[in-house]
């Protein structure tokens, strides 16, 4: 049998080993025309590992390398890049410039072959700080016509932790929770990721957030407008003064809201108006009360309210042809004026609206007190005069 095996194989041997040969060219060939070797670049962002835990990361140097991986073209297509990542080993490092040697991870399994620009990378850190920052919502987009936002969004937690270097945390002016509210037409409630951001809105790099998402109530609503008047409440002028001309600017205010209780609504009241220092014409700027559930356009949230108060005018009721009321008076010794009112209760110094009893004048209750004249002298026209014609005759004019 042995014997027959190797005659087979001698007889036309060269045949066969040229097939063989054809074979593996011909699959060569298939090899790397269908499926060629091919090298694929990616931009991979450097991330600091191994920080101690009372460091934090300020800058990396450089912040972005080229990683060039190598592999068939059916292996490249079929793996997931998105996993690969670089990082910097800063185990051991201290506050300042730190040099760290830059590894591959989030390889695919098919690529083995990989090149990078550059082996290490410079890695600054800082002392950790950690804060509470308020989340602000950002809405961006316009509900469906017919709808809008009424009220403001609410958002739970109002506040997250911030952590970072010290440099970092410094940098951030806010924390941001970014909700598209484009064609919404219902209130919504979502889940949205939060944002460390500077004073011109740009990210801070190396800021940790936590919780990283908050929930956000979009108060979105069918609404409807109706114009109504601005009633501005103003409070009791001072004793002796009245209210006189009150003028709100505007007097007119536009709302918004659900046509159900925008019905219920009659007019824009004011905060209460404090007038007792004035005593001629000012202009209040003053907070509308806005009822609860509708929104004002325009965000007129306030008005300008000009009031005017004038003095109580009290016109002296005697006169030269109406004869004097009786009353009782106590005269001051000093001045000779009466400090009593009608039915003998003594005035105040210094009651409001009342005057000192000087002749011509009347008190606060227009019942005038007349005071007579301390002297008894008549007047010249009433003095006795001469008589011509007395019985000692005409007496001669000296020359």
């Amino acid at each position: 049998m042995l014997r027959t095996v190797y005659g087979t194989i001698r007889h036309e041997f060269g045949l066969k080993v040229l097939s063989v040969l054809l074979a593996a060219g011909l699959w060569f060939y298939v090899i790397n025309t269908e499926d060629p070797i091919r090298t694929d670049s990616y931009n991979c962002t450097v991330r600091a590992t191994n920080v101690s835990g009372d460091l934090d990361v300020v800058k990396i140097e450089p912040a972005v390398v080229d990683v060039r991986v190598r592999g068939r073209l059916s292996a490249l297509e079929r793996s997931r890049f998105s996993k690969l990542r670089l990082n910097a080993d800063v185990s051991g490092g201290k506050r300042g410039r730190n040099q760290a040697v830059l590894s591959v991870a989030g390889l695919p399994d098919r690529v083995t072959e990989v090149e990078l620009d550059r082996s290490t990378a410079q890695v600054w850190l800082d002392h950790r700080v950690d804060r509470n920052s308020e989340v602000t919502v950002v809405l961006v987009g316009s509900p469906a016509e017919g709808f809008d936002l009424l009220g403001s969004p609410t958002v739970e937690p109002s506040s997250v932790r911030v952590s970072g270097s010290a440099g970092g945390i410094e940098e951030v002016a806010r924390v941001v929770a970014k909700v598209d509210i484009g064609r919404m037409s219902q209130e919504q409630t979502v889940l949205v990721e939060v944002s460390a951001q500077d004073e011109q809105g740009k990210p801070v790099p190396n800021i940790a957030l936590n919780p990283p998402k908050v929930t956000v109530e979009v108060p979105i609503s069918q609404v409807a407008t109706k114009q109504v008047p601005v009633d501005p409440q103003i409070g009791a002028p001072a004793s002796g003064y009245v209210l006189g001309d009150v003028r709100p600017s505007p007097d007119t205010v536009t709302l918004k809201g659900r046509p159900d209780v925008l019905e219920k609504v009659a007019e824009a009241k004011t905060a209460w108006v404090n007038i007792r220092s004035l005593r001629t014409t000012k202009a209040y700027k003053v907070r509308l009360l806005i009822p609860e559930g509708v929104v004002a356009l325009d965000d007129v949230y306030s008005v300008s309210v000009r009031v005017t108060v004038r003095p109580v005018q009290t016109p002296s009721t005697v006169g030269p042809d109406r004869p004097e009321p009786a009353m009782p008076t106590v005269d001051d010794p000093g001045t000779g004026a009466s400090n009593v009112k009608p039915g003998g209760q003594a005035l105040e110094p210094d009651e409001p609206g009342t005057s000192s009893g000087t002749p011509g004048t009347a008190t606060g209750d227009n019942t005038p007190i007349i005071e007579r004249p301390a002297s008894t002298s008549k007047p010249d026209d009433a003095r006795p005069q001469p008589d011509r014609h007395s019985s000692g005759g005409d007496s001669p004019s000296p020359r």
